[in-house]
Parts: structure tokens; sequence; C-alpha cells
């Protein structure tokens, strides 16, 4: 990965905007919310799988990411360079 200068890498969560509509027998408001709950929790494992990616070989931890990225963690050309999470800035 290679950013130019001036550029800023925005590290953030996925979102998601659901409206959950419970109506009819129990039985199938149980399945509603287990395909709701079932694809929140996908999209947090495929989340995770690209922020591993991203801070592989880099001197961020996974830890920092899931810490800042809620947030927007909002990173410089060179300090992204620092870190590891980019070869270089062109």
């Amino acid at each position: 990965r290679y950013l130019t200068p001036g550029t800023r890498l925005m590290i953030h969560e996925r979102k998601l905007s659901k409206e959950l509509m419970l109506n009819g027998p129990l039985t199938t408001c149980v399945a509603t919310v287990k395909a709701a709950l079932n694809e929140i929790e996908c999209s947090v494992e495929m989340q995770n799988e690209g922020f591993a990616n991203l801070v592989r070989g880099s001197s961020v931890t996974m830890d920092e990411v899931l810490r800042r990225a809620p947030s927007n963690w909002y990173i410089e050309a060179q300090e992204a360079k620092a870190l590891g999470l980019i070869e270089g800035v062109i």
C-alpha cells in the first residue's frame, strides 16, 4: 500500500443501519432476530479479518485498532509509514 503526501488513512468500523420489525408468530420472530444477529456477527468477523490484514507486519496491534476504529482513526501518510501500515509515501 502507498499513500501520497498530505493524505490520511482512516481506519473505521463497518456501519449498519437497519430496522428490525417483529410481527407474526413467535417462531418467525425468533428466526428474524437470529438472522439479524448472524448478519451482524458475520460482518464483525469480516471487519476484523480486514483489520488483521491491515496491521500484519506493522507495529500497530489489533487491540489498538479495535479501540480506535469506532471513532474513525485518521493517520497521516508519514505516520502510517512509520507504523508500518503502508509501504511508502509517493
